[in-house]
């Protein structure tokens, strides 16, 4: 599996990178410049620099999801991200499982688990 993981947090991007660890490959992609984000395994870590609006964004995300081939997208949970994960989820006509807070892989059957307005569901998505 090949991941591309965005977020604008550096502790939800050190989350979210401790999670993939030993599934496969990832690269992660963020607005904040911290050293310590070097050391969690990414194949590449990507500062993105100049503006920082979720249209611009997504839109390299969009390139780079294209270039590098990457069976999914994990994309923190705050303000900017949920903005960027719109745009990159219709830039490449792709589906959206949103406010995940656990996932797991089966083969190619991912289960997540999200809450709803007063319950929790949880549900399993073939890719």
């Amino acid at each position: 599996m090949k991941f591309a993981i965005f977020s604008d947090i550096s502790d939800i991007a050190k989350q979210m990178m401790t999670f993939v660890r030993g599934k496969g490959d990832f690269y992660l992609y963020t607005t904040e410049d911290k050293p310590e984000l070097l050391n969690y395994g990414a194949v590449k870590v990507i500062i993105i620099k100049g503006e920082k609006t979720p249209e611009s964004i997504s839109g390299f995300i969009t390139s780079e999801f294209k270039e590098n081939n990457f069976d999914y997208v994990l994309i923190g949970s705050s303000v900017i991200g949920r903005d960027v994960a719109s745009y990159l989820m219709s830039n490449l006509g792709l589906n959206a499982i949103p406010e995940v807070y656990s996932i797991s892989f089966e083969g190619s059957v991912v289960k997540t688990k999200r809450y709803g307005l007063d319950s929790e569901y949880q549900a399993r998505y073939s890719i």
